[in-house]
């Protein structure tokens, strides 16, 4: 059986909330076998939250980014235009040895130029 009762209420709730929404079951077992099934499910049910996690992060970096571009156009911008024009373009990268130099496009470099002081300003307080 898993640990104590908060633990036991959670791991329930996994298991009887997709039941419950589709009405299949009304009284679900709470015996040690349906706990240790939650248990094995949960790397899973982790897996997914953190891809829900990623996915949250890189819209919310991607906002920022348009509303960063639209600022300094002063234009409208779209998430796909921002990725298509800004994002998607070509870009060679040069490792030395003390220092890394990022070669963009000349169809992108306007861009960055623009949206790259808008960026800096974003800089959270040292810590």
């Amino acid at each position: 059986m898993c640990g104590d009762r908060a633990t036991q209420v959670f791991f329930g709730f996994l298991i009887r909330g997709p039941f419950e929404l589709v009405g299949e079951v009304e009284v679900v077992p709470t015996d040690d076998a349906v706990f240790d099934e939650a248990v094995a499910g949960l790397g899973d049910l982790l897996f997914l939250f953190f891809g829900l996690l990623v996915a949250m992060l890189a819209y919310q970096i991607m906002h920022v980014a348009r509303r960063a571009m639209a600022r300094a156009t002063k234009a409208p911008w779209s998430l796909r235009r921002l990725r298509e024009r800004v994002l998607r373009a070509g870009a060679r990268l040069i490792i030395s040895a003390r220092r890394m130099t990022l070669i963009l496009a000349a169809t992108a470099a306007p861009y960055w130029a623009a949206i790259w002081p808008q960026i800096q300003m974003l800089r959270g307080a040292d810590p």
